[in-house]
């Protein structure tokens, strides 16, 4: 079947209701950011688009598909996953997760959302006949009639090269590392909440300046820091959670900002700090 492309403002409310978040649980990762022109993760259809794909539903009309019911922003990482799982990623699970993770009610759509969505109509390349997806700078061959959209995400600033961007971990890096990625992450997820408490950086904004900070200074994503600077990457993070106004308040009242790594890996951390 031939594919259409998802109408812009179907985007726009998918980003302004998703905050620019993965809604896997658990997940911190910004799906785009705008400032840099940066596309991190994904659009998934709930029930696949073709005969044969995950979750595919032969009675859902094909005009339906892609309505904001049918869709999803993840990762790459946990996009790959549920189209990998669908038995244990069914169609329920996802409305589940999408319901628990989007805001309800009325939402605005600001030029924040219209770029994110404009990002990512631009950055997705739809292949009707390849079923190829870049991570990494290596080609992973998708199965035919895949649920989501086979794509290629890339960055193309600098005259229009292009280079893939990927949430796949390379090899020496922290999210190659279980025990420090975990860790790694339960500071991001701190990080990350106590910076959206912060009016200017709500409505999916927290993310996309976070991702943009660590960039800046480890130059990768969190997880492709490398393993080497695993200790210069918590102090930084939680240098960034403390000076944050809840952080600042919290040390004040003497309540951790967060988990020490033997607390966490024990299962005696878990801090609320709020």
């Amino acid at each position: 079947m031939s594919r259409k492309a998802i109408p812009q403002k179907n985007l726009k409310v998918l980003f302004a209701r998703s905050m620019n978040q993965c809604a896997f649980p658990g997940c911190v990762a910004t799906i785009v950011d705008p400032k840099d022109d940066l596309v991190y993760g994904e659009v998934c259809h709930i029930e696949g688009v073709e005969p044969g794909a995950a979750r595919h539903n032969p009675l859902r009309e094909a005009n339906t598909l892609n309505d904001n019911d049918n869709l999803i922003l993840l990762c790459e990482r946990h996009h790959k996953l549920v189209d990998a799982n669908p038995n244990e990623y069914p169609v329920s699970y996802l409305r589940q997760i999408k319901a628990a993770h989007e805001q309800q009610g009325p939402i605005e759509i600001t030029p924040f959302e219209t770029r994110c969505a404009d990002l990512m109509i631009k950055h997705i390349e739809v292949h009707i006949t390849s079923n190829a997806r870049v991570y990494n700078g290596s080609t992973h061959i998708e199965a035919s009639g895949n649920a989501t959209q086979n794509i290629v995400v890339n960055n193309i600033k600098g005259g229009g090269k292009r280079r893939s961007v990927a949430s796949v971990p390379s090899s020496g890096t922290v999210g190659t590392d279980a025990g420090k990625r975990s860790y790694v992450c339960h500071l991001h997820e701190r990080l990350f909440k106590f910076t959206s408490a912060i009016p200017k950086y709500s409505n999916g904004r927290a993310g996309a300046t976070i991702a943009r900070k660590i960039k800046e200074r480890f130059g990768a994503t969190w997880t492709n820091v490398p393993l080497e600077r695993y200790d210069e990457f918590v102090a930084y993070l939680k240098a960034e959670i403390n000076k944050t106004p809840i952080g600042r308040k919290n040390t004040l009242r003497g309540v951790p900002n967060y988990s020490s790594y033997e607390e966490f890996i024990s299962g005696g951390g878990g801090h609320d700090g709020v």
